[in-house]
């Protein structure tokens, strides 16, 4: 009879210790899921916006706000070339996406919170903001066009 309950006591011993693991983890994972989710959202937010002309005639900035409290950045490289009939130049994108920087946000107010994936930024940046119609400034950063 001893040998019969060994039979059946130690394989629930793994199991209950392999199925501890498992509620940890995702009672975490459930965690820092609702720490994204039950942030703020602002929807005038949500999607690609363009900066507005800054000077700079050699690359595009695009910023993200996603649903989900993700944002990212981006630097779209430009290349020129002149245009004979117009005596200017004209600018076109090489796909050349740099820069890039992605993290999460939330708002309160008008305030945006902003936090960096990257571990080389040590710090969460805070920014007033306004959205009017399809267009956001954000005090520091300047005025950006919804692009979608």
């Amino acid at each position: 009879m001893k040998k019969y309950l060994l039979i059946f006591v130690v394989p629930l011993l793994f199991f209950s210790i392999g199925c501890e693991d498992e509620e940890n983890l995702e009672e975490n994972l459930e965690e820092s899921l609702e720490e994204v989710t039950n942030t703020v959202i602002d929807e005038n937010l949500i999607g690609v916006w363009k900066k507005l002309d800054d000077g700079y005639d050699f690359y595009d900035l695009y910023r993200s706000f996603s649903s989900n409290g993700k944002w990212g950045s981006w630097r779209d490289d430009l290349q020129s070339e002149w245009n004979y009939d117009t005596y200017q130049y004209e600018y076109f994108s090489i796909s050349n996406y740099t820069n890039e920087q992605t993290g999460i946000y939330w708002v309160e107010d008008n305030i945006l919170f902003i936090q960096y994936d990257d571990d080389s930024f040590n710090y969460d940046e805070i920014f007033n903001y306004s959205v009017s119609g399809n267009n956001l400034t954000i005090n520091l950063l300047g005025t950006w066009e919804k692009v979608n």
